[in-house]
């Protein structure tokens, strides 16, 4: 094990009990219950296997503590005794692989919504929220007394169902979190106005938890460190908040921070990767400095050296890695084993997050189909086959892999001279650098799996004959994909690829024809070396293919740069340096521009797989049109279906 770790993998006693190292699992939305609320036995395998990965704790996700703070459809619940039997089975998943078990009770308050309980939501304050104009009724004085109780009672029964403690969910912007803060604290009773009035319905709960529960449990307190807007939470009311919360009986302060009250601070609950890792950790230091319970860090964390990092400069006792968690269960052995190399890291895309906020899949991973059990899709065979594998990009790397850990002969055959295709292309836009890691963790795959890589050939049937292949997998990936228009044919015009790959270089002044993630991303790589850039996009609206919480970050990076952006707007015309748009019927020229580049998508690049007498497969962007995720859950399906 590498030295610089040491620090994570110590155990720490909390509350009494001792977790075997620092690394925690914290709760992040699996949507894997049942709709009733019911815990599933998917529930008992996923967070079963991030113990048996090395997690020293493992939290469960939010659980409602009434049935109108039901915040998702296929979301656990611990209001009632009926739940106690299933989350008992989670529990002992968790804690026979060695890790402390705790769960996580929440009111989302304020962010609720009718659609999910068809219930109207209650807040600390009379709010109508801008999304969806449904009303919140204001808690009464003695309805929030009954909410005390509610979740001292739901913290009595994650205890009988045999969990090491309970977590209080008082950040993000949820219940606890807008009676603490004064931008949603609205009150005029004793639980509003001043500091002191506002912490004091979380700190009852606290109590009211320990009196129920006892000295022999847990108790977690989740806090936003700052809500990052104005009128939110500050850094200085927190740090005394947590003071007090220590007071009141709590054991372990996991500090993370913003609100969820709109996309833009959504992005900074959940940091995507245009943003630093460890974006929480400074509030983590602070509340540090005034506490002396142990206090958990977060903030886009998929490095074990990074993680202990963190604790080896005093930043943080404890360290929670969410997503990475869901792109590999098994991070941490292998970190200890020192087998770093073959852990999938998380790349902060947030898929996993749009996956959850539609409210109906499963939790999902960009970089891992495999997230409710490790390798599931790897079956060892008992017909050995000989595969061919046409293409290394992310699809025929994951199919080349995956089939030859199953027990198949494969060889991989990739026309250029390095693995990873457009993933070489796309870890070039800002930001994005973090994609090159998929190809580390995959060339570490080739050579574990003895897949026999042919850089620099371009496969046809004479070569799939000569290795014998008796199963054929195309993954020849997409090439961009054309408008047809006349103006096309130009000598300035070019295509996204062309230049990301230092095949074309750019004029100064540059006309991007498309306005969603691949225009967007060559914008701001053009952007940062002085070019003056101009965004032309079909659609009223640019950037409608970024996920939810990385296309406001995006936007707002484009904002304070020097971008140019016409949307309902399509080139009509081009002639020399001049290019002309039409803009719902308006004409509009540019002048003096350099280079035009096209970059409305792909299409499918499927130039073998005709006139061969075995099996064939396609897959990736050769099959259609298909980002990372897609294409590596294809690979790996038809890898491990040979």
């Amino acid at each position: 094990m590498d030295n610089r770790l040491n620090t994570l993998f110590q155990p720490i006693n909390i509350g009494g009990l001792t977790a075997r190292n620092r690394i925690v699992m914290p709760p992040m939305n699996t949507n894997l219950a049942h709709g009733d609320g019911f815990a599933s036995d998917r529930n008992r395998d996923y967070y079963a296997e991030r113990a048996r990965g090395g997690a020293g704790i493992v939290i469960l996700e939010a659980m409602f503590v009434e049935w109108a703070a039901k915040h998702r459809t296929f979301g656990m619940g611990v209001s009632q005794d009926k739940y106690i039997p299933g989350l008992a089975r989670v529990a002992q998943g968790i804690k026979e692989n060695g890790a402390l078990a705790m769960a996580q009770i929440n009111h989302n308050g304020r962010l609720l919504s009718e659609d999910a309980t068809g219930l109207q939501t209650v807040a600390v304050s009379t709010f109508v929220n801008p999304a969806t104009s449904e009303v919140s009724l204001e808690f009464s004085t003695e309805e929030v007394q009954e909410m005390v109780g509610k979740f001292a009672a739901a913290a009595l029964r994650v205890k009988e169902a045999g969990f090491d403690g309970v977590e209080i969910h008082g950040a993000h912007g949820y219940l606890l979190a807008q009676f603490l803060s004064p931008f949603t604290n609205k009150r005029t009773d004793p639980y509003g106005g001043s500091l002191e009035n506002r912490m004091r319905m979380p700190l009852q709960v606290v109590r009211r938890v320990r009196q129920l529960c006892g000295n022999d449990f847990i108790i977690s307190y989740r806090i936003s460190g700052e809500e990052y807007f104005q009128g939110g939470l500050t850094l200085k009311e927190t740090t005394q908040t947590a003071q007090e919360l220590e007071k009141a009986g709590v054991d372990l302060l996991d500090v993370s921070g913003s609100s969820l009250e709109g996309p833009p601070k959504l992005a900074k609950v959940i940091p995507c990767y245009y943003l630093p890792h460890g974006y929480h950790m400074h509030a983590a230091a602070a509340m540090k400095k005034v506490v002396s319970i142990p206090v958990i860090g977060v903030g886009r964390i998929n490095c074990a050296v990074e993680a202990a990092s963190y604790l080896n400069d005093g930043r943080a006792d404890l360290v929670a890695v969410g997503r990475q968690f869901i792109a590999d269960a098994h991070w941490p052995n292998k970190a200890r084993e020192g087998r770093s190399k073959e852990i999938r890291r998380c790349i902060a895309c947030n898929v996993c997050l749009d996956i959850l906020l539609a409210n109906k899949l499963p939790l999902t991973c960009a970089v891992n189909p495999s997230t409710i059990k490790a390798d599931e899709h790897v079956v060892p065979t008992n017909a050995r086959k000989k595969v061919a594998v046409v293409g290394a990009g992310p699809a025929g790397l994951a199919a080349a892999t995956v089939a030859a850990a199953c027990g198949h002969q494969v060889t991989l055959f990739e026309a250029g001279h390095q693995i990873g295709g457009q993933l070489n292309l796309a870890a070039k836009a800002p930001g994005k650098q973090e994609l090159v890691s998929i190809l580390e963790y995959y060339g570490e795959q080739i050579t574990i799996t003895g897949v026999d890589l042919k850089l620099g050939i371009k496969a046809d049937a004479a070569a799939m004959r000569e290795c014998g292949a008796e199963v054929a997998v195309i993954a020849s990936g997409g090439k961009p994909k054309a408008l047809g228009q006349a103006w096309e044919k130009a000598e300035n015009v070019f295509n996204a690829w062309e230049v990301l790959s230092g095949a074309v270089t750019p004029g100064h002044k540059v006309v991007i024809v498309g306005g969603g993630r691949v225009g967007l991303e060559t914008a701001e790589f053009l952007l940062e070396r002085n070019h003056d850039v101009v965004v032309v996009e079909a659609a009223a609206r640019i950037g409608a293919d970024l996920g939810l919480t990385v296309r406001p970050v995006l936007m707002n990076r484009l904002i304070r740069s020097a971008v140019n952006v016409f949307n309902n707007a399509t080139v009509s015309e081009i002639v020399g340096s001049t290019v002309t748009l039409d803009r719902m019927g308006d004409v509009i020229t540019l002048n003096r521009v350099d280079t035009v580049l096209v970059c409305v998508g792909t299409e499918a690049n499927l130039t073998l797989g005709e006139g061969l007498d075995i099996p064939v497969h396609t897959i990736g962007d050769c099959a259609g049109p298909s980002g990372i995720m897609e294409a590596i859950r294809t690979g790996v399906n038809v890898g491990g279906s040979l």
